[in-house]
């Protein structure tokens, strides 16, 4: 869970901030294991984090699988959202094409049976050149917003209270995948899901 407390703030964002209820992991440690065609000792796992939101009609998935680019049409992160009118698909950090394959378009949207593409022609924000850049506008923005909320004193999109709900989200996940049962969200983000101490 190297994505730290971004992982359910995303999940959340993209859900219109819906409180998340439980978290349950499941990771398959494949330390030790040899990979077939480099003979190397493997060092990561398969991990899966599913989730629900207090709303029963909405819930997540994330799923991290390694495997040579050969054997996938994408590599590197992407984020899907699926609902009832369309999907949405875009490429992260290091998301896009394997090898020999063409690129793909970093944002693609299909909603009530038109597709839309967003790619770097269509404007300045080199952000959305996933396999080299994702840190551009979005983080000078970011800190824009939160400066002329400080100087304005209004009220962050992203604030502590958030943090602490989304860092309780994340060790719920972790703790999840060390029991190996589901860990209930519920209101334990005030203590973080019991790990720093008695709820």
């Amino acid at each position: 869970m190297d994505h730290g407390a971004h992982f359910f703030a995303t999940a959340r964002y993209l859900a219109v901030d819906e409180p998340i209820d439980t978290v349950s992991t499941l990771a398959v440690d494949i330390a030790g294991t040899r990979d077939e065609t480099s003979g190397e000792a493997r060092q990561d796992s398969v991990f899966s984090v599913s989730w629900r939101y207090a709303n029963p009609a909405i819930d997540g998935l994330w799923t991290r699988v390694s495997s040579p680019p050969e054997a996938s049409e994408f590599i590197g992160f992407r984020t899907e959202v699926f609902g009832e009118r369309g999907m949405i698909r875009v490429f992260g950090e290091g998301g896009g094409a394997s090898a020999g394959r063409s690129q793909p378009p970093p944002v693609l949207l299909i909603a009530s049976g038109t597709t839309r593409t967003f790619d770097p022609d269509d404007g300045e924000d080199r952000a959305w050149l996933s396999n080299v850049n994702c840190y551009d506008r979005a983080h000078a923005n970011a800190l824009q917003h939160f400066v002329d909320g400080i100087g304005r004193g209004t009220r962050l999109r992203y604030d502590g209270r958030d943090g602490a709900a989304d860092i309780g989200a994340t060790l719920a996940s972790i703790k999840s995948a060390i029991e190996r049962h589901a860990r209930a969200r519920g209101r334990s983000a005030a203590r973080l899901d019991g790990l720093l101490g008695p709820e």
